[in-house]
């Protein structure tokens, strides 16, 4: 499986839909950190490192579906159960190099994001702790949407259908996981245990629920920033790596039941 991994990741250094991605996304980053005439407009921890990640599947879903669906264009997945793989391999392989692909993305956002607050006098007074906490819930949230995504490719074998249906699916996790929020904190729906669960669950709303309080002070040569994450990030954490393991195990469940043309 190394050498089909290593394989991969050649052919992911050369996609132009994985150039495209990152630098739409680092677009979107930076317009969520805008800052002009010396006054914050948009900026937050939770909005560059958390709520990007919330709509990383509508941005990476073309780009997941096209690389994973190349490999049923290009009869490349036959020949590799052809040499001997297992169905299980091929399944692990696409999954942990789109995975990759997605953490180069939100790596290169926080990135930006740090360098962008570094160059406009914004200074970030956070703990390590709550760093890690809002990063891992952004890195959670952007696997998710990947496992997914190269669930769907895997199951559907056809790389154009498979680019509409990852969109679609990016559209109503985005849908499903602001009605949750909103309705989670409303009176009549607060207790409702199916929206605490979707909550819990989707990638969207994982990274919504990363509450973050900031305090800001100072000129406009020198703005600082108090952060403090939310407990729900360990929560959002736990679920999400459950999301994870469950969405992968029964995607290689059903490819391998899956009768490849």
């Amino acid at each position: 499986m190394i050498n089909i991994i290593r394989s991969e990741l050649k052919r992911l250094a050369g996609s132009k839909a994985f150039y495209i991605t990152l630098a739409v996304s680092l677009l979107l980053a930076f317009n969520m950190a805008d800052l002009k005439n010396g006054h914050i407009l948009d900026f937050d921890l939770s909005g560059t490192f958390g709520m990007f990640a919330g709509y990383y599947g509508l941005i990476a879903a073309p780009m997941t579906a096209l690389f994973a669906g190349r490999e049923f264009s290009d009869g490349t997945v036959r020949n590799k159960l052809i040499c001997g793989r297992s169905r299980a391999e091929v399944y692990i392989a696409e999954t942990v190099v789109c995975s990759l692909a997605a953490i180069v993305i939100q790596t290169s956002v926080f990135a930006m994001s740090l360098i962008y607050c570094k160059f406009n006098g914004i200074v970030l007074i956070v703990s390590v702790w709550e760093m890690i906490k809002i990063a891992a819930v952004g890195y959670i949230a952007v696997i998710t949407y990947t496992v997914i995504f190269v669930m769907a490719v895997m199951l559907i074998c056809d790389k154009t259908s498979s680019v509409v249906w990852s969109e679609v699916m990016a559209v109503l996790l985005m849908l499903a996981g602001g009605f949750a929020i909103d309705k989670k904190y409303s009176d009549k729906w607060r207790n409702n245990k199916a929206i605490l669960l979707m909550n819990d669950i989707i990638p969207f709303s994982q990274t919504a629920e990363v509450a973050v309080e900031h305090e800001m002070t100072g000129s406009e040569e020198c703005i600082e920033i108090t952060f403090d994450a939310s407990d729900n990030a360990v929560r959002c954490m736990v679920y999400g790596s459950l999301t994870i393991f469950l969405t992968t195990a029964a995607g290689i469940y059903f490819f391998r039941k899956k009768t490849l043309k």
